[in-house]
Order: structure tokens, then sequence, then C-alpha cells
């Protein structure tokens, strides 16, 4: 439990690091890189569903 407690007290300050000067490090960054390429990936997803849909009109 105390582990994990550091553990979020970690990215507790890695993320306000990020939010404060933009800097992004540690397991943050990952997090973050992975949430960009899930953001990303679902966004061509709907711009090929428009697209089709568009092309069916």
């Amino acid at each position: 439990m105390k582990g994990n407690a550091s553990r979020q007290a970690t990215l507790n300050q890695e993320m306000l690091t990020y939010f404060n000067d933009g800097t992004v490090t540690g397991k943050f960054s990952a997090a973050l890189d992975r949430a960009v390429r899930e953001v990303k990936n679902d966004a061509k997803k709907d711009v090929l569903k428009s697209a089709w849909k568009l092309s069916r009109v």
C-alpha cells in the first residue's frame, strides 16, 4: 500500500510539472503518449466513417 501511495505521489508530481511548465517526464510521459496515440487513432476512425457516410450520399 505504501508503494502505491508513493507511485501515485510521483505521478501526481509529474502531472503538476507538466501542467505548470509543459515538461513531460517519467511514467506520465508514457501515459500521455499512449493517450495521444489513442485519441489520434479514434479521430482517424471517425474521419474514415464520416468520409464513408458522405460517399454513400
